[in-house]
């Protein structure tokens, strides 16, 4: 199940169930995504940095282009724009909250180093 295309907004059956981009029965039939839903509704924040795992980029393909470069600089990772995705949380956000800044950072596969974990610390500290 990939809880990444679960969301509300242009949800659609992307594999059968057990493939890699599952997005599950229905948009939000997970409890997880129907939590950060919730808490995103509930909160309205204005920065929202999503973390994923492995792409090893930051996606610019949503909201202020400035902070999201900024971030990406601080971090060490590439800022590109990743598109769109069905399902996804940061493309509902972005829908329903036009002028908020959901960002995806994208992990390189494997553990990171401590020294990445702070300067990631310190990058949405930052923010």
């Amino acid at each position: 199940m990939d809880l990444n295309r679960n969301g509300p907004y242009n949800w659609k059956v992307l594999d059968p169930p057990g493939g890699t981009y599952y997005a599950g029965p229905r948009a939000q039939s997970e409890p997880e995504t129907r939590a950060l839903v919730a808490a995103v509704r509930r909160i309205c924040p204005d920065v929202t940095v999503w973390i994923h795992q492995h792409a090893r980029l930051v996606d610019t393909s949503k909201g202020n282009r400035a902070v999201i470069r900024r971030y990406a600089h601080a971090v060490g990772l590439p800022a590109i724009n990743y598109g769109t995705r069905s399902g996804s949380l940061p493309t509902w956000q972005h829908h329903a909250f036009p002028r908020t800044t959901p960002f995806v950072v994208e992990f390189p596969a494997g553990a990171l180093s401590q020294a990445k974990v702070r300067a990631h610390v310190r990058a949405i500290g930052a923010l």
